[in-house]
């Protein structure tokens, strides 16, 4: 009969970090785990159990299917099959602030968060744990912080220069801290309040704009609508707005062209709500205007190009993308009457 002790048996896990050892042998010999768990299901689940952090519950877990399953020699279904167990039993649950991309806009890892009830199955501690324990009751002890005393061979003269110094030192910095700007300009703060992006990948956007000789800001007022839209953040909303810089469209020039548009500040401004077409005015006569919103309802989201010219219109929600040749344009809704116009005509026929 083999005799083995307990720290024989946390050998079997020296390929992972010693303080989560325990745990790792608690979960594989619990026996509501292993009545759900194969034998390979339990390789699998016992590396994922090892990737959690032990005094930060709400820290989630990255999970690549590709390395896992290489490094236990298993296939990539083994690894997705155990994580939908784990998920349907509850033990497992996705990360809601993870859109599957990182904030370069590319695939990434999967993320995860390891539920309460697996961690209280093996011994984990929970969130609420964390909160009781560290409750009114139980405030943190205060850090001592001893003053540093002078050298004895400091003379009266050279101490009263220190300071002095240290105070002229402490003012030029208040001053050139009030001097430097906030970090993000004002006008691409809706990219990280309304399409989540964090400050990494805004000022990585704005590197890239540089690059290629645009301004970000451009971007952001020609496109908002269709990011608004789309519904796209984070990770995807960098990735849209890379291919866009990447596009070699003329954001600044379409940018101005809205902006100096008689009567289309406001319209702009809250161009991604969805609007009926009796709300806006294409022309000065009513039998007219009803026409013409007949037609702007039949033509969103269509496109149509000129029967006898080499220009392709794309029509969306109170504006148009005119494109002639390599030549493309924003037409901003006080400037739709024309196409509308040219579709009543038969001048623009539906693709």
């Amino acid at each position: 009969m083999l005799n083995l002790t307990y720290n024989d048996m946390l050998s079997a896990y020296e390929d992972y970090p010693s303080p989560i050892r325990p745990y790792l042998l608690r979960a594989e010999t619990h026996p509501d785990i292993r009545a759900k768990l194969t034998k390979s299901f339990m390789r699998v689940f016992i590396d994922l159990v090892a990737r959690t952090r032990i005094r930060k519950p709400a820290k989630e877990i990255s999970v690549s299917v590709h390395k896992v399953a290489s490094q236990l020699s298993v296939s990539t279904k083994t690894v997705t099959r155990t994580i939908s167990l784990c998920l349907e039993c509850g033990w497992l649950d996705p990360d809601p602030l993870h859109d599957g991309r990182n904030r370069w806009g590319k695939f990434s890892a999967r993320r995860y968060l390891v539920a309460d009830p697996l961690r209280k199955l093996i011994g984990l501690p929970t969130i609420d744990e964390q909160v009781s324990s560290s409750g009114p009751g139980n405030p943190p002890a205060p850090v001592a912080v001893t003053a540093k005393s002078a050298p004895q061979s400091e003379t009266e003269m050279s101490h009263g220069i220190g300071v002095n110094n240290c105070l002229y030192k402490k003012e030029a910095s208040f001053n050139n801290e009030a001097e430097k700007p906030n970090g993000l300009p004002a006008d691409l703060r809706p990219l990280q309040r309304e399409l989540g992006i964090d400050l990494f990948g805004i000022f990585s956007l704005m590197g890239l704009a540089k690059q290629v000789g645009q301004r970000l800001q451009d971007v952001w007022i020609v496109k908002r609508h269709l990011l608004l839209n789309s519904g796209i953040t984070g990770g995807r909303a960098v990735k849209y707005l890379r291919s866009l810089l990447n596009s070699g469209d003329d954001f600044a020039y379409v940018a101005r062209k809205l902006a100096n548009a008689p009567g289309c500040s406001e319209t702009r401004a809250t161009l991604s709500e969805p609007r009926s077409p009796s709300e806006r005015q294409h022309s000065s006569s009513e039998a007219s205007g009803g026409r013409l919103d007949a037609i702007a309802e039949a033509c969103r989201y269509k496109t149509f190009h000129h029967v006898s010219r080499e220009m392709v219109v794309r029509f969306f929600d109170g504006f148009a993308e005119v494109t002639r040749g390599a030549v493309r344009e924003t037409y901003p809704a006080c400037h739709m009457e024309g196409l509308y116009k040219g579709v009543a005509a038969g001048n623009l026929v539906e693709v």
